[in-house]
């Protein structure tokens, strides 16, 4: 809520290590506590729904990060995924574009499917509701 009343202010995006850490421990603590999560994601696979693979291959795409900070930030975004494995999942819902891995967003075509094979196991889970509804081209006559 503070980002909605602060709208003018000049600094919206986390920009530093710690403010990024801070961040990232108020989105887990979120998480852990919420009854039910929906994600809209038309570009990326939603994190809570990531492979191992998927994830170091995207983290790994922009050639910035090192290969340790990739393990630690991988480590971290499978062990939020905890929140729709564990006993009482959280009701997750995710919207994403049903185009994944074609002109949408490059990716290798292998770690959609891995997202998608692990997905569909998922999806058994009655608190998980994925969808992919059919997105627009753009730049096509």
């Amino acid at each position: 809520m503070a980002l909605a009343y602060g709208a003018d202010a000049p600094m919206w995006v986390a920009n530093t290590p710690s403010a990024q850490r801070q961040q990232l421990n108020t989105l887990i603590s979120v998480e852990q506590d919420a009854v039910e999560i929906t994600d809209v994601n038309p570009l990326l696979m939603p994190g809570l729904l990531q492979t191992e693979d998927y994830i170091h291959v995207r983290m790994s795409s922009g050639g910035y990060l090192s290969p340790t900070e990739i393990a630690i930030r991988t480590k971290i975004r499978l062990d939020r995924q905890r929140v729709i494995t564990r006993e009482r999942p959280v009701r997750f819902t995710a919207f994403m574009a049903s185009g994944l891995n074609g002109s949408v967003t490059p990716s290798p075509c292998s770690e959609v499917l891995s997202c998608l094979l692990w997905l569909l196991w998922r999806v058994r889970r009655p608190a998980l509701d994925a969808r992919a509804p059919r997105m627009p081209r753009f730049g096509r006559a």
